[in-house]
């Protein structure tokens, strides 16, 4: 609001629309200011034709694997672990972040994760190399049947670690840029 209140008049409703309507930015941002001076115009009982802005859906940029690997091989183990476990599974952050080690069958190596987003339930298999690095990474830590195989982490806290290796890998390699 603090934007919009530093460029138009927020009392006229007109004055914002204009504005949104004529800035220089991506369709996303256009539509997330208006629906927070939507909230604004509810709350002070302004009327408003609030402009419909629609916001195409783009694919993620996948990394090749080998580019994947570098990373695992740069990380920590708790790091490379967690990533080579999304790599094989496709796993959502969440979900690698929620693991318990009695959602690991060891002996099988297949995960069964608890998912996210009301999900359907599914087995996923672990590639070997993988789940070596899972068996390392359980026996350097005292892990009950109970706890989350990567401790306090989320899934931030996982992006987190992971945006700082990658750039440290980009850096060292000059492989890919490494842009968030």
């Amino acid at each position: 609001m603090t934007f919009l209140a530093q460029h138009c008049s927020l009392d006229v409703p007109e004055s914002v629309r204009y504005f949104i309507a004529t800035l220089e930015r991506k369709e996303g941002y256009k539509k997330n200011l208006c629906v927070a001076y939507n909230h604004y115009a509810q709350t002070l009982g302004l009327s408003w034709n609030r402009p419909r802005f629609f916001v195409s859906n783009k694919l993620p940029k996948i990394p090749l694997e080998a580019k994947i690997d570098m990373i695992v091989a740069d990380a920590s183990l708790k790091l490379g672990t967690a990533v080579s476990i999304s790599k094989d599974t496709g796993m959502r952050p969440i979900e690698v972040m929620n693991l318990t080690l009695k959602d690991i069958d060891l002996n099988n190596g297949v995960a069964y994760p608890q998912t996210a987003k009301h999900g359907s339930a599914r087995v996923l298999k672990l590639k070997d190399t993988t789940l070596n690095m899972l068996n390392r990474y359980i026996a350097s830590r005292n892990i009950g049947l109970n706890d989350k195989l990567f401790g306090s982490w989320n899934s931030d806290t996982y992006g987190k670690w992971f945006r700082a290796v990658r750039n440290r890998v980009a850096n060292k390699t000059g492989t890919w840029q490494s842009k968030e």
